[in-house]
């Protein structure tokens, strides 16, 4: 053991992973007084123990997890893919498309094995979605484009003409969207907040903003949004 104003001084050992190293730290007092604890003991009994000659400390040493590389799985020329969402039993989906002439909406299906295209009746790029189950969600997008995704059919639902930006449901009878100025240049300034309950969806509340560029909430009474003019609304007690 190092004594002294030595014992005060850090050291750098080399370790390896997988292996136990021990420090002996004598209990006994030194020539330089204070360096070790000389007041402990061990009671039994009523009867007191000294201190044992030396205590040990094992430390393991742990492998650092190695990292997983990205690889490539697949690629979808002339498209841009916005938002993805992983289901249960290894199944995903993932939507995007292309601007503009012409305009290309597309979704893709992760099979476990490989990514398939996914018919649906949407015309413009998809910005956004968030599924409710592995069967049912929501995928949304550009020029107000709102697709209700059920069973492997898709119904296409009219409720803004702004690009739908953000999605966020918290079950298939409740959930929020927010708009955004993208494809088409409003002169009002305003953006749209919309809520789906009761089987429908509506405008629930109107926003000075350029848009908006991400949504969370955190229950059915409180949430999150961030706006393009670095503005972050909170949903709380019915409002924005």
């Amino acid at each position: 053991p190092l004594r002294g104003a030595a014992a005060q001084q850090p050291r750098t050992v080399s370790v390896a992973p997988g292996e136990t190293y021990r420090w002996t730290i004598p209990m006994t007092a030194p020539a330089d007084p204070g360096l070790y604890h000389t007041q402990w003991a061990v009671s039994h009994n009523g009867a007191i123990f000294g201190p044992p000659a030396a205590m040990y400390i094992d430390v393991s040493v742990v492998a650092p997890p190695v990292l997983q590389a990205w690889t490539l799985a697949s690629t979808t020329p002339d498209l841009t893919l916005w938002d993805v969402d992983i289901l249960p039993e290894n199944h995903a989906k993932i939507a995007g498309g292309w601007c503009c002439s012409p305009w290309v909406s597309s979704i893709f299906d992760w099979d476990g094995v490989q990514w398939q295209p996914v018919a649906h009746t949407g015309e413009y790029q998809l910005l956004t979605l968030d599924m409710v189950s592995a069967t049912e969600g929501w995928f949304a997008g550009q020029f107000g484009e709102l697709l209700h995704y059920n069973n492997g059919a898709s119904e296409r639902v009219n409720v803004t003409s702004r690009d739908i930006q953000e999605l966020d449901m918290l079950s298939a009878q409740e959930g929020w969207a927010a708009t955004s100025n993208g494809s088409r240049n409003f002169t009002d300034g305003l953006n749209e907040i919309l809520h789906f309950t009761n089987g429908a969806w509506q405008v629930h509340s109107t926003v000075t903003s350029p848009g908006f560029g991400a949504l969370q909430m955190v229950s059915a009474s409180d949430g999150w949004l961030g706006a393009a003019d670095g503005k972050i609304y909170r949903y709380q007690n019915g409002n924005w």
